[in-house]
């Protein structure tokens, strides 16, 4: 099993997924979050394909022509500028707070799905990532230090370290 997609990034063999027709990238992150033993979900947006990962492999590449991502943890860094009013996390905003790090805000977040770190001090929280408007960043993008844990990166202008609340 190896789902290649035209730049030559894979999934790496090894893993149990199932692979479904959907029309997006949301739909295909709704299925994975409703399904518990998911950890990952793949969109092609060229084939209109979803894998869903159900036994992960710590070898997994993101997809250049589609979406990764992982249940625990990190997510990965995004466009967040506000543009017309449509941020990546919206549902709770916290800002200026003055010692944050990933745990502080994972824990203003509780009962949320999702928490992200922005420009240093700002914690957001969401249940849905609007990524449509807000697509994925390169990880030297979110380069700004947590004002309250210095090794933890903050996102940074326009950008967002998103994150999987955890308990």
């Amino acid at each position: 099993m190896n789902f290649e997609t035209e730049n030559g990034r894979r999934v790496v063999p090894n893993v149990k997924s199932t692979s479904i027709k959907t029309v997006s990238s949301v739909a295909c992150t709704s299925s994975c979050t409703l399904n518990e033993d998911c950890c990952l979900s793949s969109y092609d947006k060229t084939y209109k394909e979803c894998q869903l990962v159900t036994e992960c492999n710590p070898e997994i590449e993101p997809w250049q022509n589609g979406i990764v991502m992982r249940k625990k943890g990190y997510v990965g860094c995004y466009t967040d500028c506000g543009l017309n009013g449509e941020r990546i996390l919206d549902d709770k905003v916290t800002t200026w707070i003055y010692d944050l790090s990933s745990e502080k805000c994972n824990n203003l977040c509780q009962g949320y799905r999702y928490h992200g770190l922005q420009n240093e001090n700002e914690c957001f929280c969401g249940n849905n990532m609007v990524t449509l408007t807000n697509p994925r960043a390169p990880e030297r993008e979110c380069n700004e230090a947590c004002t309250g844990e210095k090794t933890q990166m903050c996102g940074g202008n326009c950008r967002i370290s998103v994150y999987y609340v955890h308990v």
